[in-house]
């Protein structure tokens, strides 16, 4: 889908159009708990289901190598497991979240469709950790995509990662 949306960008037929590459900076690391939580209540998630993913989410110890030795334990402050096979589902409700207020900015019109996209509604395509963002390329679409983006990462903790953009 993302390779025929893209068709003939280098076109100077094409109008004007926008793809942004976003990539995450250490996405599972930087979800915040708190927020994941707070999410999965307002999705009227089962409160002891809600409970279990508490438990295993906050209760990682970690450990630093220094001079050869280890460190004591300490909590970890943020984050998913990496290998925890839930991670990856908790990890989208964390994006449903993205999905949902990129949807309200562009019902308030403050992100302009792509032209290819508009008749199917499409505003991005997540893979992973990385994000295409479809808008028309104007000024002020591209401005609410990182109004956008900085008022995710207060909320999530998922911040874009520039050096990769």
């Amino acid at each position: 889908m993302a390779t025929k949306l893209v068709k003939d960008y280098h076109k100077a037929t094409v109008s004007s159009i926008c793809v942004l590459k976003i990539d995450l900076m250490k996405a599972f690391d930087s979800v915040d708990w708190k927020f994941l939580l707070k999410v999965m209540m307002a999705m009227n998630i089962s409160l002891n289901f809600i409970k279990l993913v508490e438990a295993c989410v906050t209760t990682p110890m970690l450990s630093v190598a220094f001079n050869g030795g280890l460190c004591s334990y300490f909590p970890a402050g943020k984050g998913l497991r990496r290998g925890d096979p839930l991670s990856p589902y908790l990890f989208t409700i964390a994006m449903e979240v993205f999905s949902c207020m990129l949807a309200r900015y562009v019902s308030q019109d403050c992100i302009p469709y792509h032209p290819r996209c508009k008749g199917l509604g499409i505003t991005h395509l997540c893979f992973a950790d990385d994000l295409l963002v479809f808008s028309n390329g104007s000024i002020r679409a591209v401005a609410g995509i990182k109004r956008l983006l900085d008022r995710f990462y207060h909320v999530s903790g998922l911040k874009c990662n520039m050096a990769k953009c």
